[in-house]
């Protein structure tokens, strides 16, 4: 698997994901999302990219839900809005599983099909509308 972050509208940062699941990129993923959360100073705004994952399983379900339990406080803090991009049922499934494991509550977020759609979203949002 191949991840990364594309800064090309920022101040929203986009974090994707690529190919199938390995267990040394899974964690290192996740190390560097939670870096990178820690280094803003005021809440951001983030789209995460799930377009191109191949092999979401259980294993990786529980850890990515076990993950978002260590930072809850961070997720809180740290990300005024986020959006997720799928483009199949499958891999639309695999949120809906960690959510179901484990929610996080007090974060704006929607679900699109394409990453264009996501980063217009969150362009669109004023201050007002983020703090909500």
């Amino acid at each position: 698997m191949s991840f990364g972050f594309d800064h090309d509208h920022a101040p929203i940062v986009v974090f994707w994901w690529s190919g199938p699941f390995e267990a040394e990129d899974f964690t290192r993923s996740l190390e560097q999302l939670q870096s990178l959360f820690e280094s803003w100073h005021a809440p951001g705004r983030i789209v995460f990219d799930f377009c191109d994952v191949e092999g979401f399983d259980a294993q990786w379900r529980r850890q990515h839900a076990s993950w978002r339990a260590q930072n809850q406080r961070l997720f809180r803090t740290k990300i005024a809005a986020s959006a997720y991009v799928f483009t199949s049922r499958l891999a639309r499934g695999y949120l809906t599983a960690v959510d179901w494991l484990r929610p996080i509550d007090g974060v704006q977020r929607r679900v699109f099909g394409a990453r264009r759609d996501a980063v217009e979203w969150l362009q669109g949002l004023d201050a007002a509308q983020v703090a909500q």
